[in-house]
């Protein structure tokens, strides 16, 4: 168990921090309604009863002009946030004869649980 217990704390991963930038974009339009009215109005009226004139005039001009407008802008919002992964590292020589060792002896083990086990049952 003590072999068992030391392969597992012999671990071949190690955590990395990593910065990673999130870039999110948001498009704002704004809207600009801009009306430009031009009216002009002429009357004329002239209106003499000896001789008898009369002149009646009447211009009228209207115009209306609507301009719209929009403005799109952009904004983005970079944010840096950290991310933990594991890396995985090539075990040193020591780890590596653990190892070994930690599985040459479960495998002992399990054949000397198998060999009595069968003397058992015969």
């Amino acid at each position: 168990m003590v072999i068992l217990l030391g392969c597992l704390t012999f671990g071949c991963t190690r955590k990395v921090y990593l910065p990673v930038e999130q870039t999110h974009t948001e498009y704002r339009d704004r809207t600009a309604l801009r009306v430009d009215t031009v009216i002009e109005a002429d009357t004329r009226f002239v209106y003499v009863n000896g001789a008898s004139v009369r002149d009646y005039r009447t211009r009228w001009r209207e115009r209306i002009r609507e301009v719209h407008d929009t403005l799109l802008r952009e904004v983005r919002d970079t944010v840096t946030r950290t991310v933990t992964v594991e890396v995985e590292r090539k075990p040193s020589v020591w780890q590596r004869t653990a190892q070994s060792a930690t599985g040459l002896a479960i495998g002992m083990a399990l054949t000397i649980a198998a060999i009595w086990l069968l003397k058992r049952i015969k």
